[in-house]
């Protein structure tokens, strides 16, 4: 199988699944997924699949959201068919956070069954993928919403330390998504995945800058995957407020296509960029005043606004390299880490840790990026002004009944500048904040997009 245009077009996500796709940008791509069922009715098939693979017993992992969604009826099937091995219920009265307390519950309840069963969406998929790939133990996992694009991605999104970590993770064996569990979920869970996807506009781009000014590897082939499963949830928008199945349904694959596509390149990097960051700022700001957490995709699809009013608002300006230069020499180390502790709190310390250990400030290395800016600016600007802008963004947002401001999730003008000044931190991958950064103009963007209403 050849990953070509042709072949994304044509393609569900079950098609990629035990196959090894060679690939114009010189890589084999393949997906550790060996099941994808997307179907009404398909918490039924879970005893066949989980036997299928091989495994007799399961133990479930879920929390009391979870388990009232489908977790119930998955233990009683398992029992019935003789695969149970235990249960973890996580009990919290706020939200499961996936920090060491959730892990080392995890590890203390898990015996040695032949699978995890994880009952569940964004949290419960992360602690589950996280915690089989320490015990060397499979993990399917039933989803409960279509709310993200992490369940066939090989990475889990933890917080450790007290703060966000990609931590590299084993791929789900089987994702089992029952259409009628995920009609049923919470409508503002729905409207997150589709922020999710939204967001899959800006990292694109984002990914192509990194192309463009670090040598970064980039896939034609994976990327065309990535806006493929954005349009395939596009078409449906019409149908999620009256939670269509077919919708609902399309939906769910384009979330799985978008994370089969993190698998084939190994890294999150062709589904999240700057929009990610800056959800991310603001939810480790939320954890440090103990404020309840907003959804995941809720945030970046806001986040995907403020990015891409940056990207067009960069794409028409006339810049000054030689005043970016002088920027970048008279660079205040003081500042910026008196800054990141002030803003990330108990977080600080990781964020400058891991930023001298890559060397992140270096002057001389972002002398050297404004000479590639200058050398190749005219298709960084053709980059930032590809479609939608950030108003066509909106309006698809909108069209879904979503927050489009960040007013609208409790997050206030200050949250919004220090995100734009300072989610860059947090990964170290070059996005559109790091390109404004590198011109010197990332602190005026920050001012402006914290004044917007």
């Amino acid at each position: 199988m050849v990953l070509d245009s042709e072949t994304v077009r044509s393609s569900a996500a079950c098609d990629y699944l035990g196959k090894e796709l060679q690939c114009s940008c010189g890589r084999t791509h393949s997906v550790g997924v060996k099941r994808v069922i997307i179907e009404s009715g398909a918490l039924d098939d879970l005893p066949s699949v989980i036997r299928e693979l091989g495994h007799t017993s399961a133990f479930v992992v879920a929390d009391t959201n979870t388990y009232a969604a489908a977790g119930s009826r998955v233990e009683s099937l398992l029992r019935k068919a003789g695969l149970a091995d235990g249960i973890l219920i996580y009990r919290r009265q706020g939200d499961l956070v996936p920090d060491e307390r959730a892990i080392g519950e995890f590890f203390v309840a898990v015996h040695r069954p032949d699978v995890i069963v994880a009952v569940g969406a964004g949290v419960i998929n992360d602690l589950a993928k996280y915690v089989g790939s320490r015990l060397s133990i499979p993990v399917i996992i039933v989803a409960t919403a279509p709310s993200m694009d992490g369940f066939a991605s090989d990475s889990s999104a933890l917080i450790l330390d007290n703060l966000k970590t990609s931590v590299e993770v084993q791929t789900v064996e089987a994702i089992v998504a029952d259409v009628d569990v995920l009609r049923a979920a919470p409508i503002e869970m729905i409207r997150a995945g589709m922020g999710d996807m939204f967001g899959k506009y800006t990292a694109l781009k984002d990914w192509m800058l990194g192309h463009i000014v670090t040598g970064e590897y980039y896939c034609e082939g994976v990327a065309e995957m990535v806006a493929y499963s954005v349009e395939k949830c596009i078409r449906s928008t019409s149908g999620l407020a009256s939670r269509d199945a077919e919708a609902i349904r399309n939906l769910m694959e384009g979330l799985v296509l978008s994370g089969i596509a993190m698998s084939f390149v190994g890294n999150s990097r062709p589904a999240s960029g700057a929009e990610h960051h800056i959800s991310h700022y603001w939810e480790n700001a939320f954890l440090q005043l103990n404020r309840a957490a907003v959804l995941h995709g809720t945030k970046v699809g806001i986040g995907t606004v403020v990015v891409s009013r940056i990207g067009t608002a960069l794409a028409s300006r006339a810049v000054d390299f030689e005043a970016a230069r002088r920027d970048a020499v008279a660079f205040d180390a003081a500042r910026w880490r008196s800054d990141v502790e002030r803003l990330f709190g108990t977080a600080a310390p990781g964020i400058i840790r891991h930023s001298e250990e890559a060397n992140r400030n270096s002057i001389d290395e972002r002398l050297h990026r404004i000479d590639i800016l200058e050398r190749e600016w005219e298709r960084i600007a053709q980059v930032l002004s590809t479609p939608p802008s950030a108003g066509q963004v909106e309006s698809l947002m909108a069209a879904v009944g979503a927050p489009l401001r960040p007013m609208d999730i409790g997050v206030d003008n200050g949250m919004v500048e220090g995100g734009v000044m300072y989610a860059k931190e947090i990964r170290p991958r070059y996005t559109v904040l790091q390109l404004a950064s590198d011109l010197g103009l990332l602190e005026e963007f920050a001012r402006k997009a914290g004044s917007e209403k």
